[in-house]
C-alpha cells in the first residue's frame, strides 16, 4: 500500500490457479498480481486474500468457499477447469456459478465480480491427444455458458482467454499458468 485513504478489499475465490499451483510465491499469484496492478492505477491501497485450493470443482466453490469470504470490493473467481475433468454438464456449472454469483453479491452488493474465464485446452502441453480436443471442447461448452451467467449479473465480468497460449505461458507441469502468465 502507498497509505492513501481505505484500502480496497480484492479476494480471489476458486481453484488452483486462486490458490498460487504454478507459482513460487502467493505475492506472484493472479490474485496478488491483480492487487498490485490496481494499486498502481487507483493509487490507493489495496488489501487482498486468497480463499481456493487445488482441485475445487463449481460446487465445491459455492458450497465451500464463496459461504466463507468476507466482503469485498472486488472477487477475482477462478473455476470450470475441474468441472471439465469431472465431465460436469454445463447446465449444473451454469446453477453454480449463478449461485456463486448471488452468494458473492449478497455479501458485496456493490462488489465487482471478476470471472476468470476457461482456458484454451488445446493448448496445453499436459493433456494428450485426443484427451485435449475433447476437454477443450468441454472448456468451450462451459465458457459459453459462463458468458451467459455473468450476462445476467450487475458489475460481473467474464474474461475471454486468447485461443493460443505459448508454451512459455505454463509452469512446468503443463497445466497451470506460469508467473510471466
Amino acid at each position: 500500500g502507498i497509505g492513501l485513504g481505505a484500502p480496497l478489499r480484492v479476494i480471489g475465490v476458486g481453484d488452483s490457479i486462486i490458490a498460487g499451483t504454478g507459482v513460487r510465491d502467493q505475492c506472484n499469484s493472479l490474485t496478488a498480481t491483480y492487487a498490485r496492478l490496481l494499486q498502481g492505477r487507483l493509487q490507493r491501497d489495496v488489501e487482498w486474500r486468497v480463499h481456493g485450493f487445488n482441485g475445487a470443482t463449481s460446487a465445491s466453490v459455492l458450497h465451500k468457499l464463496a459461504p466463507a469470504v468476507p466482503s469485498a470490493h472486488v472477487y477475482l473467481l477462478s473455476m470450470g477447469v475441474n468441472d471439465v475433468t469431472h465431465g460436469v454438464e454445463p447446465r449444473r456449472f451454469a446453477a453454480n456459478l449463478d449461485g456463486t454469483f448471488e452468494l458473492l453479491r449478497r455479501k458485496s452488493p456493490d462488489a465487482m465480480i471478476l470471472f476468470g474465464g476457461l482456458p484454451p485446452l488445446d493448448t496445453f502441453p499436459a493433456l494428450p491427444w485426443p484427451l485435449r480436443s475433447i476437454l477443450a471442447q468441454r472448456a468451450k461448452d462451459l465458457q459459453r455458458t459462463a458468458v451467459d451467467v455473468a450476462a445476467r449479473h450487475p458489475h460481473t465480468a467474464c474474461f475471454h482467454f486468447p485461443p493460443e497460449m505459448p508454451r512459455d505461458q505454463f509452469a512446468s507441469d503443463g497445466f497451470h499458468p506460469a508467473e510471466s502468465a
